[in-house]
């Protein structure tokens, strides 16, 4: 499987990609404790409900794979990509996420709870009521992604991107905001807290939308004459 090119993003270190020829295609593989899988092309695999702790991944593309509720706890994956995926509600709880792409994948409802993640895109994605509590998530660009009632209670966000996302409803209360940018995004019924806002990156039109959240009343003056 030839590896794919994608746009580079600025602030972002791409997945370090083994040379195409390197990789090892698989047509049958297992999740298992303590598993080591590097340098791995992987399309259209069935890892629906399986559950693994310690895994380590790197360097592997992965096409069309179905992950949906499957549990990786407290597992590292690095330097790899990721297309056209089902990882609908998995659970990757205190799991290490380094220099990753998602493509056009379903993450609708899955958990990264306490997970460290660092350098990563996700392009045209859908996280819908995906769960960041008390995650740590570091120079991380979201694209064009669907996040309805996402939350990130407790997280903590650094130089993150929402670009031309949903964040309709979606759930930052006592997060730890920096240099975090929402511009071009859809923010109705976002939840934030007025401590958050230095950490924002918002534009004009966003600005009243988070002054409605906050509570404020906006009314026009009457000029009695």
């Amino acid at each position: 499987m030839a590896r794919p090119r994608r746009k580079r993003y600025q602030g972002i270190t791409p997945p370090q990609h083994c040379p195409a020829n390197e990789l090892k295609s698989v047509t049958e593989l297992r999740l298992n404790d303590n598993g080591n899988y590097a340098q791995l092309s992987m399309q259209q695999l069935n890892f629906s409900q399986q559950r693994a702790k310690d895994i380590f991944m790197e360097q592997s593309i992965v096409r069309q794979c179905q992950f949906d509720q499957v549990v990786l706890q407290q597992s590292q994956l690095v330097d790899s990509s990721f297309e056209q995926c089902d990882l609908s509600h998995a659970n990757w709880e205190k799991s290490h996420l380094e220099r990753l792409e998602w493509h056009n994948s379903r993450l609708g409802g899955m958990k990264f709870v306490e997970a460290q993640a660092e350098h990563i895109v996700f392009n045209i994605c859908q996280l819908d009521y995906s769960v960041w509590w008390s995650a740590r998530l570091e120079h991380i660009h979201f694209v064009d992604c669907r996040m309805l009632e996402s939350t990130f209670e407790s997280a903590k966000l650094s130089d993150v991107s929402f670009r031309n996302c949903d964040l309709s409803r979606a759930n930052f209360r006592n997060a730890t905001l920096s240099n975090v940018d929402i511009r071009g995004s859809q923010i109705a019924g976002m939840q934030i807290e007025p401590k958050q806002l230095q950490g924002l990156i918002i534009e004009p039109r966003q600005a009243l939308e988070i002054a409605q959240a906050l509570g404020l009343t906006i009314r026009e003056l009457e000029i009695e004459e």
